[in-house]
């Protein structure tokens, strides 16, 4: 059968949710579940410890990254702040939020581009807006 595109097999696990719908083949199920409850369990992880107050930057081990690229990562000045001043971007990877001021990024939109993908750890574009291809 096909379906939006996409061959679906007898016995392919189906899943399907607000964000869209994953076909996953018979024979690959065990190790698709396997890996999703690892990541299940790490994202976990990873929301404890920023709800224990924990920043992103070290939750992920990005400060040497940031500064093999030039860019300084720095606190905001009060914990109680939820937004970025307007001469700063959010920058979202995962389950991580932080203020990045424009003056510690690259000019250019390309280089800035690069730069927050490499620090990131990702070469997929979509990091950048927050989409970061969950939609696939």
């Amino acid at each position: 059968m096909v379906c939006g595109g996409g061959l679906v097999n007898p016995g392919d696990v189906v899943i399907a949710d607000d964000d869209g719908v994953c076909v996953v083949a018979r024979l690959e199920a065990a190790a698709v579940l396997k890996a999703s409850e690892a990541r299940e369990a790490k994202e976990a992880t990873a929301r404890e410890r920023l709800q224990k107050g924990e920043l992103g930057v070290d939750i992920y081990d990005m400060r040497d990254r940031l500064a093999k690229r030039g860019l300084v990562y720095r606190r905001k000045r009060s914990r109680s702040e939820t937004a970025c001043a307007p001469f700063q971007h959010l920058m979202r990877g995962g389950t991580s939020r932080d203020c990045i001021s424009r003056k510690d990024l690259p000019q250019s939109a390309p280089a800035r581009d690069r730069a927050l993908l490499a620090a990131m750890g990702s070469p997929d574009p979509r990091q950048i807006d927050g989409v970061g291809g969950a939609h696939r």
